[in-house]
């Protein structure tokens, strides 16, 4: 089991001694919390759990939402349209029913090699921000396959979005007395 107390003591040294070594920050660790002379503040992950969604469908694919990809070892490789422009003739699907505003684009990211092979991934560029994404971890070695599974992706995730819209869109319209309200 992990010792927390040593853990942020460790990280308190390291972020406190930047030049220093892990060993330097090790040994003073371990000396305070045994002298009772760690401060006793708990310092979060490295990584912010913050960054990374829970899993969630798309379609059939389990996805998440990652807000910083490159710093998960996720490299920006394309978009779909642009790695694969003979199967996705277009820029992305649009998020409502009268094609306007929003689009969800295909994006292509790599992880980082195995055994000398790079391994890529498909996702779903953040309509509404840059750089966050919605990636399936799915992987193939092949570009163009994987820009196909991201338009594919897209289009499934801009269909069940235009599907929100329709629904609420229609529950906003009965609760101000639309004519698909129900009278009694």
């Amino acid at each position: 089991m992990l010792d927390s107390a040593l853990l942020n003591e460790y990280r308190r040294i390291r972020l406190a001694y930047p030049t220093r070594d892990c060993g330097f920050a090790l040994h003073w660790a371990r000396a305070n919390v045994a002298s009772g002379k760690a401060w006793g503040i708990g310092y979060p992950s490295f990584i912010p759990a913050a960054t990374v969604g829970a899993p969630f469908k798309v379609g059939g694919d389990f996805c998440r939402w990652i807000e910083t990809p490159d710093q998960y070892g996720l490299r920006f490789v394309g978009f779909a349209d642009n790695i694969a422009p003979r199967s996705v003739r277009h820029t992305g699907w649009f998020l409502d029913d009268e094609g306007m505003g929003e689009k969800a684009r295909g994006v292509v990211f790599r992880l980082p090699s195995r055994n000398g092979r790079a391994l890529l991934v498909a996702g779903i560029a953040d309509p509404y921000n840059n750089g966050p994404a919605i990636v399936s971890f799915e992987s193939t070695e092949d570009e163009t396959t994987a820009a196909i599974w991201a338009d594919h992706l897209a289009d499934r995730y801009a269909a069940a979005e235009r599907d929100y819209q329709r629904v609420t869109s229609a529950r906003s319209f009965r609760r101000i007395g639309g004519p698909y309200q129900r009278r009694a």
